[in-house]
């Protein structure tokens, strides 16, 4: 285009600073003539557009979570079915968090061992049944140290492992003893 003489307005790319960051940048070249017309040269203009770029991913981002919980409101609203709830509950916890996994542990009835219930994420990662018995890791110290709710004596326990990209929620069972 700059051969024909066309100006190139706001062409986005990404460039190299000399301290070797990466910049979302915005172009603009337009060819530079001689007294007789004949392209000798272009004048580019580069624009540093990096905090725009970010403001724009951040603005995507939170309007994809405000999605998530329309759709997450809207299963809580159509269905009664507590294990389709859940499920959409560790799928939504997943999305948020950006996570590769994310887990709910139930506590067994009658003992304080948490077993796994639900869970998304990285099939490369077997967690299917796994057991934490109280006091035992860190998603059994967590539930182990965990405050009971006083009303009705239920630990919810919500924790994120940041090393390990997993999102961990441990619960009790309506209806399990605390």
């Amino acid at each position: 285009r700059l051969q024909r003489g066309e100006r190139i307005d706001h062409y986005e790319t990404r460039r190299m600073h000399k301290d070797g960051t990466r910049l979302d940048v915005s172009l603009t070249i337009s060819p530079i003539r001689d007294a007789s017309g004949r392209i000798i040269g272009a004048s580019k203009i580069a624009r540093d557009i990096t905090a725009r770029k970010r403001m724009e991913m951040e603005a995507a981002r939170k309007q994809r979570e405000d999605e998530v919980f329309v759709e997450l409101a809207q299963t809580l609203n159509a269905s009664l079915d507590l294990d389709t709830v859940l499920q959409r509950v560790v799928e939504a916890a997943q999305e948020l968090s950006r996570s590769e996994r994310a887990l709910i542990f139930l506590r067994e009835a009658g003992t304080e061992t948490l077993v796994t219930r639900y869970q998304v994420g990285a099939p490369e990662m077997p967690f299917a049944d796994l057991r934490i018995a109280p006091g035992k890791g860190i998603g059994g110290l967590v539930f182990a140290l965990a405050p009971a709710d006083v009303p009705s004596g239920r630990r919810t326990t919500p924790m994120t492992r940041a090393s390990a990209k997993t999102t961990w929620h441990a619960c009790e069972p309506a209806g399990s003893s605390p």
